[in-house]
């Protein structure tokens, strides 16, 4: 496959924490434009580490890339600081992020064009809008009222408001019944058919990674050891 039908493609990354060992030991990884992406592994493997690294927010945390590549649409990105690669097309959606609770729901999901669009469109917020319609009715009720699902919903549509080439996903069915999980992952799909963003996400639950995504990549001792479904 030529490298115009990937989205991100990360070689033999070595990523260490300051006073530590390395957790991820060389880890591979190619995922295609469009694509439902999930990374599983056991706790310790290096699931977090690995999208902290794509989005910059590493060093945050204590962490360094001690050596590999990441690249996005052909161009390496590992250096670049959160800001800039956001404004590149790469949203984070951190685990347990969900909303600034003092404002109310349509607020929050305008604030996702900040960062890479300066302001929000009208087009953009009823394009969130159209995928969450459970938010519709709670536009104008603070954030903080929100139930869990609508909470996670919130954070998509907001991160969708930077229209986004990839967006990533820390546990984003945490807390979720099943049955809201599944919800949000049909949505996701008809997100990722519709408008071609790739989602890569963790998931502690195999079944909900291997019934609703078109890749999987299973990571262990800080490498890549399989891909598949």
């Amino acid at each position: 496959m030529i490298q115009k039908d990937y989205a991100l493609r990360i070689n033999n990354l070595h990523v260490a924490y300051s006073g530590g060992s390395e957790v991820l030991k060389g880890a591979s990884l190619s995922v295609g434009r469009g694509r439902l992406v999930s990374i599983i592994g056991l706790n310790g493997a290096g699931k977090t580490t690995l999208l902290n690294a794509i989005s910059g927010m590493l060093g945050h945390f204590g962490g360094i890339i001690k050596g590999g590549s990441i690249e996005f649409k052909g161009k390496r990105i590992d250096n670049l600081p959160p800001l800039r690669i956001i404004r590149e097309g790469i949203v984070h959606i951190l685990e347990g992020q969900r909303e600034f609770s003092s404002l109310t729901v349509e607020e929050n999901i305008m604030l996702g064009a900040v960062a890479r669009l300066g302001k929000p469109s009208k087009a953009g917020i009823e394009r969130g809008y159209q995928y969450f319609a459970p938010l519709i009715p709670r536009k104008k009720t603070p954030a903080s009222d929100c139930g869990m699902g609508e909470l996670q919903m919130l954070a998509v549509g907001r991160a969708l408001m930077a229209q986004p080439e990839i967006v990533l996903l820390d546990e984003p069915c945490q807390r979720l019944t099943p049955l809201l999980a599944h919800e949000l992952f049909s949505v996701i799909k008809n997100i990722t058919r519709d408008m071609g963003i790739t989602f890569i996400f963790i998931e502690r639950t195999p079944s909900i990674s291997f019934e609703n995504v078109d890749d999987v990549f299973l990571i262990s001792g800080g490498r890549v050891i399989k891909q598949g479904i």
